[in-house]
């Protein structure tokens, strides 16, 4: 701050009491402070005359038609602290040495000290810093944002981390006085016997320990005998070399594994005898799909299933928390956090009152809970929707989220759900999340324009090793949204897709269109679910370009891990100046797809096929490079003829052994069904293909074809070994 002095000495009292210029009061405020002034001891009529010239001139400057336009460095400042107290104002950094004031010590305190700031000083008429020391915030309810609490274009309010701090705001409880034993460590949890007190989560020294299971982690059983489903049950016929009988009081879950979701129930009861798992469902909803014999499955939360380091369970009957340490977490501290809080923090805007310009930045958000509904998960759906984020958006713009943490949380990460508008979330990371790491729109039908979610970004961001309870949760994922850009971003170690783009499964006007993804690179997705890719599209997205983005090792099963998948209904999709390399499953899949385009990309050792076309019409694949040592060009079967025209393209197999495409047919035969009359079978001439560089020489016989270079960097060799689930 700028004190500046009198002609003789004095501070102006118009500085006196701290506040800068740019913040003077304003109206009825800066009435009662200069009537406050005439009653110091200090008489300004004795002052000499350019000294009371000086100080009017200084107040005028300061007054109501003082703009903060002209003091733009000035700022309403609020701080936050470890050591601070919610029912101070948050106006001093420290504690005052009377404790009559100081910094607030919560996320929802600052909120409501900013409340109160207006109403004391009228509608800020400044920026509006909250400072965050280092320490960890406790969250024991939802913060929810308003639209009062919004700030504006020129004067948004800013909740940033102190110079050097790394704040963290969690919605964990700590578990303490431990019972430790060679084996299994317990501890009482006030609340769990009376059932105030249950979690679906635990952490360790920050790592998320496993619920007790059977199989343990890392296997799966691989199918049941049968299948038998009515209205009210279920019945699942397992082999025998399957599940073992467990404690009678234990509430035993079943999780399924379907093709791309997952479902969650409570079991009703085991017969070891007829080997059968029974299950209550709810009458009221449809039948499960895709649960038949072809399924994996494990079951969790019980007593018998603790036989692992890094395994947890809670007993409800007697309140007792059992932990199996890892080795690492048996000395030195041991510090166990069992999330409370299902939503950390909701912007609650209204149609016409949007929460508005709020920044947030260096953050940390971590340990919110999941809860199951009586009747389980009944029916999840693709990406996981339905479980929602721990920090959610509805009717808000302009919010912005820099280089925040988003970690340990229970569901995505990030959700900015309805009517969610022009909202930036820049060089954040998600990591270790149960759901995936950011939602953009909704998939519900019927959405009204008002409603419409558009103009959000994601850029320079990572998302790893997400989806670590939902397991057919989504990198990033745009619903029914429109002009949206996911750009420069870095998504791996995923169990299903990487980024999900569009909703709807039919080629019919809907709220996505001119989303642009580009410049991201996914990789080590697809390590347990199926049918997914590492770019993934639905529906009918007018002017989206998927282009520039670097898709590398997609594994799944069936084999289901493709390069980029446009699925039901994707259509009027512009795909360029993409590498796709070491898919298992397809690199460029056009299922029920059409008129997209597919040009100017490398598609590069898909280990199944280089294309796959199936109910799809009026799609365009040109100036590709196609680049195998094993699989084909196109399947032999499942391929709609006349789905993708095809030419201007190099292909090239490195085992010499010919060119398969539609039944099989050599290059010569399918240039004579009209494809690929100008394409050619070529070396691309690559830099160093089998150590993950696919550069092109100078010299490459692609560029005759009219292929431009674009940028591609060298991914390395295969890390192998990635698979989450067998």
């Amino acid at each position: 701050m700028c004190v500046i002095y009198l002609a003789d000495g004095n501070v102006c009292p118009a500085l006196e009491s701290g506040r800068t210029l740019g913040s003077a009061p304003t109206g009825k405020n800066s009435r009662r402070k200069l009537e406050s002034l005439r009653h110091k001891k200090r008489d300004v009529r004795k002052m000499p005359g350019k000294t009371l010239v000086l100080i009017v001139l200084l107040w005028a400057l300061a007054g109501p038609w003082a703009s903060a336009a002209q003091n733009p460095e000035t700022a309403y400042m609020i701080y936050v602290s470890p050591n601070g107290n919610d029912r101070w104002t948050g106006r001093l950094a420290e504690p005052a040495r009377d404790k009559s004031d100081g910094p607030v010590a919560s996320l929802a305190g600052a909120r409501d000290a900013i409340r109160m700031l207006r109403i004391k000083e009228g509608p800020a008429g400044l920026p509006i810093r909250v400072i965050i020391f280092d320490g960890e915030y406790a969250i024991g309810e939802t913060v929810d944002f308003k639209p009062a609490d919004s700030g504006t274009e020129s004067f948004p309010v800013t909740f940033e981390a102190a110079a050097g701090a790394k704040p963290v705001f969690h919605g964990g409880q700590a578990i303490t006085k431990w019972n430790r034993s060679a084996e299994v460590w317990t501890a009482n949890v006030p609340g769990a016997r009376e059932g105030k007190r249950r979690f679906n989560q635990l952490f360790v020294n920050g790592v998320r320990y496993t619920r007790a299971r059977q199989p343990n982690r890392g296997k799966l059983w691989s199918r049941f005998e049968s299948v038998k489903q009515t209205r009210e049950e279920l019945t699942a016929g397992f082999k025998a070399d399957d599940i073992k009988p467990w404690r009678s009081a234990d509430k035993v879950l079943a999780v399924f594994l379907r093709i791309y979701d997952i479902s969650l129930f409570p079991v009703e009861s085991i017969d070891p005898a007829a080997r059968a798992l029974r299950l209550k469902l709810d009458p009221q909803k449809p039948s499960l799909a895709h649960l038949n014999e072809d399924r994996r499955y494990f079951l969790e939360n019980s007593l018998s299933f603790l036989d692992e380091a890094g395994e947890w369970f809670l007993d409800g009957n007697t309140g007792t928390l059992h932990v199996r340490p890892l080795p690492e977490h048996k000395t030195g501290e041991f510090r166990a956090i069992a999330p409370a809080v299902d939503r950390l923090i909701s912007f609650d805007g209204e149609p016409g009152k949007p929460v508005h310009h709020i920044i947030f930045r260096g953050l940390a958000f971590k340990y919110s809970e999941w809860t199951l509904p009586a009747e389980g998960y009944y029916d999840g759906h693709q990406a996981d929707y339905e479980i929602g984020a721990a920090i959610q958006a509805d009717y808000a713009e302009s919010l912005r989220f820099e280089n925040c943490l988003f970690q340990s949380l229970g569901r995505y990460g990030l959700w900015l759900r309805r009517a969610c508008r022009n909202n930036l979330v820049t060089s954040c990371e998600f990591s270790h999340l149960a759901g995936g790491g950011v939602i953009v729109g909704e998939n519900r039908k019927g959405i009204a324009p008002a409603e419409e979610t558009f103009g959000n970004t994601v850029t320079l961001s990572e998302v790893h090793h997400c989806g670590e309870v939902w397991y057919g949760s989504v990198g990033a994922l745009i619903g029914f949204a429109g002009r949206n850009r996911l750009a420069d971003n870095r998504i791996h170690h995923l169990p299903y897709s990487g980024i999900s783009v569009g909703w709807g499964w039919e080629d019919k006007p809907n709220p996505a269109h001119h989303n642009v993804v580009e410049r991201n690179r996914v990789y080590e997705a697809m390590l347990l679910m199926s049918d997914g890719a590492g770019i993934y599209t639905l529906g009918l997205q007018p002017g989206t370009i998927i282009r520039n983005n670097i898709i590398h090792d997609v594994h799944g099963r069936m084999p289901g891990g493709n390069g980029i998948y446009l699925d039901e209904g994707s259509a009027e999709i512009v795909v360029e100046n993409n590498l796709v390399a070491r898919v298992q499953g397809t690199a460029m899949v056009f299922h029920m797809a059409n008129r997209n385009i597919c040009r100017n990309n490398i598609f590069a050792l898909a280990a199944l096929n280089t294309y796959h076309a199936s109910g799809a019409k009026d799609n365009r694949a040109e100036c590709n490079i196609v680049y195998f040592s094993e699989g084909r060009v196109l399947p032999l079967r499942n391929w709609s003829k006349g789905a993708v025209a095809m030419d201007n393209n190099l292909y090239y197999s490195t085992t010499g052994n010919g060119l398969e495409f539609e039944r099989g047919a050599s290059l010569d035969p399918w240039r004579k069904s009209g494809q690929d009359t100008h394409s050619i079978a070529a070396d691309p001439m690559f830099a160093d293909p089998a150590g993950g560089d696919f550069s092109l020489r100078e010299d490459s016989p692609a560029f005759k074809l009219g292929f431009k270079t674009f940028e591609i960097p060298a991914i390395g060799a295969p890390a192998g070994g990635s698979r989450l689930e067998k």
